[in-house]
């Protein structure tokens, strides 16, 4: 009786010795995992809203993986073409959720706009606006038949002139995107230069504009005089 007393308890010390060590080993796991640590990308300055983020905004940072956020980013090639949506700020991790991106139409038209140009929306019909088959992104010219001013009693008739070439169609109506099928066009938005923006903005005022479509590897420019009734006449159809 006794062997078998002195026996159950062999076996019921070396039971609870195997089950403190891997009690032990499963406290010295989670503990190593909770010290693992991951490189992140976190701000380096105040980023406002609206800001384009840039590799130089940003440095990596290590971080234990339980503090980690979800969509935190760890490449700055990420960063590419990416601004804030919300203040961000030094020390912060960078998210998906609080960026956008630029060529995305929820990012605006702002950032469609090229440096040193001015994003300019001119009333049309639908043919004036090419029967709504110009789409964003298209290269148009901007015509304008206007009124010369009339010098004495001398009968003054429309002129016809080219007032912006090669110009960028950034938006049909309120569509910043390439659409399948054809618009109807009311209103066209144009990325032109403040000088050309000018221009367009008197003729408008004077007469009708017109759009003229490109070809997408036509970039050259005309120096066409106006086009009179008179110079219309004379070409005799040529």
């Amino acid at each position: 009786m006794r062997k078998k007393l002195i026996l159950l308890s062999l076996v019921f010390a070396i039971a609870a010795g195997v089950s403190s060590y891997y009690f032990l080993r499963s406290l010295e796991a989670r503990a190593n995992q909770e010290l693992e640590t991951t490189m992140v990308l976190v701000a380096a300055r105040e980023i406002g809203a609206r800001e384009p983020v840039t590799a130089e905004d940003v440095v990596l940072k290590e971080v234990r993986n339980r503090d980690i956020l979800p969509g935190a980013l760890r490449d700055k090639a990420q960063l590419v073409g990416t601004v804030a949506k919300t203040t961000i700020f030094p020390g912060e991790q960078i998210i998906k959720q609080k960026l956008m991106d630029t060529h995305g139409a929820v990012a605006g038209l702002s950032f469609k706009i090229s440096p040193g140009k001015r994003a300019l929306t001119i009333r049309v019909d639908n043919v004036q606006g090419l029967a709504g088959l110009a789409k964003p992104g298209d290269r148009v010219d901007v015509l304008a038949t206007v009124d010369p001013p009339q010098q004495g009693n001398e009968k003054v008739y429309p002129e016809t002139v080219i007032v912006a070439q090669n110009v960028r169609l950034l938006a049909v109506n309120q569509l910043l995107d390439r659409q399948k099928d054809a618009v109807e066009m009311a209103t066209a938005t144009l990325e032109v230069s403040p000088e050309e923006a000018q221009a367009i903005v008197l003729a408008g005022n004077y007469g009708k504009l017109h759009l003229s479509l490109r070809g997408p590897q036509d970039s050259n420019f005309s120096a066409l005089p106006p086009m009179s009734v008179y110079k219309l006449l004379d070409r005799g159809g040529k």
